[in-house]
């Protein structure tokens, strides 16, 4: 799937909302780069054969709340630790080639 940059920032905020989101889409204001800005997986999928362990959302929540953590002052090292272990236990269970055991 495709993703607009605008999806992207509405997700963000959805986690990490500090007030609210304003998103305008004035014509006068839009930058040239902007029609070229996609989130896409396929290349990746289709050359690489990569299976993506997180959907959109799950990413989002997932970089969100590492942020999250930094921000908030906690042991990077020991977040990042439990994250690492959290994403491959998702592989596990999603059956991603990577994840399997020998």
């Amino acid at each position: 799937n495709n993703y607009k940059v605008s999806e992207l920032i509405e997700k963000i905020s959805k986690y990490y909302s500090k007030g609210d989101v304003i998103l305008e889409d004035n014509n006068a204001q839009k930058l040239h780069e902007a029609n070229m800005l996609k989130l896409d997986i396929s290349t990746a999928i289709w050359n690489l054969k990569w299976k993506p362990v997180l959907n959109f959302e799950e990413l989002i929540k997932f970089t969100v709340d590492g942020y999250k953590a930094e921000f908030d002052g906690k042991n990077i090292y020991e977040e990042r630790i439990e994250q690492i272990n959290n994403y491959v236990d998702l592989a596990v269970e999603k059956n991603i080639e990577w994840a399997k055991s020998n």
